[in-house]
């Protein structure tokens, strides 16, 4: 019963900020409820890898994070050498010390990193839900919640000794932290802006270029397209952002990230991906010229954002995807109606979510060689594409029911005063 005491540790943990978070929501009750199920089912999906070890199909990673975990915590006690395979990392090199915290605290239980995870995935839903509700209806902030918490990938990635729920937690956090900014100055808001963006760069180093682009993007459409009041606000982001990953030393590593972002260096890592996995595709596709890139771009994303396709299926993995797949096809055009409805009506106030979004989509699409390290990538966009989904989806059981779609944007202030029409929350919930 190795997993015992972290598993204790982290529930109680785990439901303590659940009801810190949730304690000055007027949707409390719904939060607490959504939010503690959701912490049940990946501790438990976290349990059951690390008691079944032969359930563990999507843990290549997460093996040598854990391992590597076990090391450094090791170190850390003075029962071990220096751990030089991560010392020698120059990028993303930030989990593996996450990973050694969590054996350092809780002991050598494998499920240790996994637990802490399920914490953190936790609280992205949470995060997710205060992104939605600042915009829109409740019952959009709602559903967008819902599906995050429940939507299999999304508790299996929280489930694993992995960063991506690290990375997006903090990227949702700065995007909420952005758009807190965007409607009036604060500190919090501007630490909760620049120091997600410091925190990830050791975790997953180009995640901080589509940052610093959705911000300064945003702010500079403060009070919508032809207005550009917000550049002294992104001025000081940005250069807090530049003086901070100074001061911590990690702009070095950021400049030279930059030579990832050529189409030589984009083509060769995804001809690496496409040839190396049993999943691979287009593995011959020449990415080292702007058509080249753009003449990739439809099949990637639509790969990226809709894969495996059927023809795909070609391994249990693929298989046991299938049925999020088929769901996910079918939640498709409630996305697409929600991405046009929210450009349409909140584009100025979204922005940071919508710039981040798709630019972060665009470059997954040319970079993943495979479906698998698509699966797994689209979970970072997957929370903004719940929200606009969840927008789509309800917008259309407006119109079926003769409401003013408009009213979907009472979360944040009507684009122009609208009439009242308070059947929205009963009616369009049916």
């Amino acid at each position: 019963m190795d997993a015992l005491l972290p598993l204790m540790i982290c529930l109680l943990v785990g439901v303590v900020v659940i009801n810190l978070m949730s304690r000055k929501s007027d949707d409390r009750d719904w939060l607490i409820r959504v939010l503690t199920l959701a912490l049940f089912l990946r501790l438990a999906v976290a349990t059951m890898f690390a008691l079944l070890p032969e359930t563990r199909f999507c843990h290549e990673d997460a093996d040598g994070y854990e391992e590597v975990g076990l090391q450094i915590a090791s170190y850390w006690r003075g029962e071990g050498p220096p751990v030089l395979s991560v010392e020698a990392m120059k990028q993303n090199f930030g989990y593996p010390y996450i990973s050694g915290i969590c054996y350092y605290v809780l002991g050598r239980f494998r499920s240790a990193p996994s637990y802490f995870n399920a914490i953190l995935g936790t609280i992205t839903i949470y995060m997710v839900y205060a992104l939605a509700r600042h915009f829109f209806h409740r019952l959009v902030a709602r559903r967008a919640a819902l599906l995050t918490a429940l939507v299999p990938s999304m508790v299996l990635w929280n489930s694993l000794a992995l960063k991506d729920t690290a990375v997006t937690l903090l990227i949702v956090l700065c995007l909420l932290s952005c758009v807190n900014l965007k409607e009036r100055f604060s500190i919090g808001a501007a630490l909760g802006t620049i120091l997600p963006v410091v925190a990830v760069q050791p975790l997953r180093f180009y995640v901080v270029y589509f940052l610093v682009f959705a911000i300064a993007g945003s702010l500079l459409l403060e009070r919508g397209l032809k207005s550009f009041s917000g550049v002294p606000k992104q001025i000081m982001v940005v250069g807090g952002i530049v003086i901070l990953l100074g001061l911590v030393g990690f702009a070095g590593g950021t400049r030279q990230g930059l030579d990832f972002f050529t189409l030589e260096s984009v083509s060769s890592f995804r001809h690496g991906m496409a040839v190396s996995a049993n999943s691979g595709f287009s593995q011959d596709v020449d990415l080292r010229t702007p058509l080249g890139a753009l003449s990739f771009l439809p099949l990637g994303m639509s790969v990226l954002l809709l894969g495996p396709f059927p023809w795909q299926f070609t391994s249990i993995r693929a298989l046991l995807a299938a049925p999020e797949v088929i769901f996910w096809w079918s939640l498709f055009p409630s996305f697409l109606r929600g991405f046009r409805f929210a450009i349409r009506a909140r584009f100025a106030e979204c922005s940071p979510m919508l710039l981040f979004a798709v630019t972060l989509t665009c470059s997954y699409s040319l970079v993943h060689g495979n479906v698998g390290s698509g699966f797994r990538q689209r979970a970072q966009i997957f929370v903004f594409l719940f929200i606009f989904s969840a927008l789509g989806l309800y917008q259309k059981r407006c119109r079926d029911k003769g409401i003013d779609e408009r009213e979907l944007l009472i979360g944040g202030k009507p684009a122009q005063p609208v009439a009242q029409v308070p059947v929205v929350s009963a009616r369009a919930s049916r």
